[in-house]
Formats: C-alpha cells, sequence, structure tokens
C-alpha cells in the first residue's frame, strides 16, 4: 500500500471585523499593470525580439509564489503639517508607527521617509515546525507607495494576532491605499541544511543551456524545467 504523504499547511486566522480575506494565494492577486502588458510591444510575435517582461516565467512565478496577506479596509493617507498621517474607518488597528530613534542604523530606502511605520498583521499564521515563513515586499511590486521590510518567522510559531510588520513609505505621497492591496509576501520554505560549494563544471551546462534556449524563440525554459507550483 502507498501512502500519501500530508501537504505542508499554512494556516492562518484573521480578526477583521468585516469578513474580507486578510490571505490570498499570491496568484489571485496579480497586478492589472502586468495582465494589461503585451508579451510583444508589437502586439505579436515576429521576426524583431521585442518581447516584454511578461514573456519572463521567473518574473512572473516571483510575483505569484506564495501567499499575499492583503489590507482589509481603505487607508486614507494625508500630509498634515508636513507629516504623513494614516486615517481609515473601521474600527481594526491597521497601521503604528515607531520612534524612529529606536533604530538610528537602519537604512531607509532611498526615496521614503525615514518615519518608521507597522502594517498590524490582523491574524495569526503559523506553518509546520520544519518550515519557516519568509515575510517580504510583494515581489516585484515596485508600483506600490509603500517599501515593507522582511523577516523569517519559524514554523511551529503562532503569530501574535497583533503582529507588526515594519515599512516605509514613499516621500510626499498622499492618496487612498484600497482594501486588498498586498502589503506582504508570505513565503513558506523547508529547514534544511545547506552546503555551499563552488564547482566550475557547471559553467560548461550554463553554456549549453544558452546554446539550446536559442534554436527556438520562445519558451525553451518554461516548456524543458519550468514546475508549476501549487499554492
Amino acid at each position: 500500500m502507498i501512502f500519501k504523504k500530508d501537504k505542508p499547511t499554512f494556516e492562518h486566522a484573521s480578526i477583521v471585523q468585516n469578513d474580507f480575506p486578510t490571505v490570498k494565494q499570491a496568484s489571485a492577486t496579480v497586478p492589472d499593470w502586468y495582465k494589461k502588458t503585451p508579451k510583444f510591444l508589437s502586439g505579436k510575435f515576429s521576426e524583431v525580439d521585442d518581447r516584454t517582461f511578461k514573456a519572463c516565467t521567473p518574473f512572473l512565478e516571483a510575483i505569484t509564489t506564495g501567499y499575499h496577506l492583503l489590507l482589509p479596509a481603505d487607508i486614507m493617507v494625508s500630509i498634515k503639517n508636513g507629516k504623513q498621517a494614516f486615517f481609515w474607518r473601521n474600527r481594526d488597528q491597521l497601521v503604528d508607527q515607531r520612534n524612529p530613534q529606536s533604530n538610528p542604523f537602519l537604512p531607509v530606502p532611498h526615496g521614503y521617509s525615514n518615519e518608521h511605520w507597522v502594517w498590524k498583521t490582523f491574524g495569526s499564521f503559523t506553518v509546520p515546525k520544519d518550515y519557516s515563513i519568509l515575510f517580504t515586499h510583494p515581489l516585484n511590486r515596485n508600483d506600490l507607495p509603500f517599501y515593507t521590510l522582511s523577516g523569517v518567522l519559524e514554523g511551529g510559531y503562532v503569530l501574535a494576532p497583533h503582529g507588526s510588520i515594519p515599512f516605509f513609505l514613499k516621500e510626499n505621497f498622499e492618496g487612498v491605499i484600497h482594501q486588498g492591496t498586498p502589503i506582504a509576501q508570505l513565503i513558506p520554505f523547508k529547514n534544511e541544511k545547506w552546503e555551499l560549494k563552488e564547482n566550475n563544471k557547471i559553467l560548461e551546462e550554463g553554456f549549453k543551456n544558452t546554446e539550446k534556449a536559442n534554436t527556438v524563440f520562445l519558451g525553451w525554459y518554461k516548456n524543458t524545467h519550468w514546475k508549476k507550483k501549487q499554492w
């Protein structure tokens, strides 16, 4: 008899009071700008190589890997007395602020305010003990008016319902960050022992792969090596 191994499970529970789903598969929140971008600038495949980033499978896979933590309600950002401030209408605590002096040596990304903000996590998360969760800014989402910092949470530990994920806000940004905006990407990974090894022999295989890819116009990597992930 063959026994099927149980799938590792990403468990979550929300405390928001408006029944909005705060966690979704990242594949369900692909941004409109990606969907609207043609694979070819001319609109069709031709002898001119005018492929866009949409022809790059690894680019899309980064966007769709794992899960997204979603903003459960609209947030308005206004500038009051020269400083950015957050406003929202529902009762849940969505954003909090930290004293910048508590992290005097933390580099601030170029173009962002040095005010230290944190997203509230709106619930709890956990993965099995043999796994961990990478919390990071939504991958390839430079269109967002904020930058979420990264962290790794150990599997088996349940995040507190009012956990905090730090982020920076773009300088002088005013406007609405809409409900459903992904504010962090959550990527589970298995904890395994790795070894770093230099191996110049793989260069030959890399060159061969380039030659093989050049024998077709499009899709060699996707058709020969890529495997669809399941989240």
